[in-house]
């Protein structure tokens, strides 16, 4: 969330006296670069989630898949 977060805000990021240091604003890390590792983080992590649910909270899988896609969509 952080990652999407600086990307939408790296125009305004760019004019403030301080957050313009940020690695977005400042160029250190190019946009591309910052989406292809916001969204192999949410590969690796729903996988993860996946498997975990799957395996030792089986009971839980539909509620918490619930649960994640609403966190990411109030994001």
């Amino acid at each position: 969330m952080y990652i999407i977060n600086e990307w939408k805000d790296v125009e305004l990021d760019r004019l403030h006296p301080t957050k313009k240091q940020r690695p977005l604003a400042s160029k250190a890390i190019s946009i591309r670069n910052a989406f292809i590792v916001c969204i192999t983080l949410l590969i690796f992590e729903f996988s993860t989630y996946l498997f975990i649910l799957k395996t030792i909270l089986q009971p839980y899988y539909y509620s918490f898949i619930l649960y994640l896609m609403s966190f990411i969509v109030l994001n």
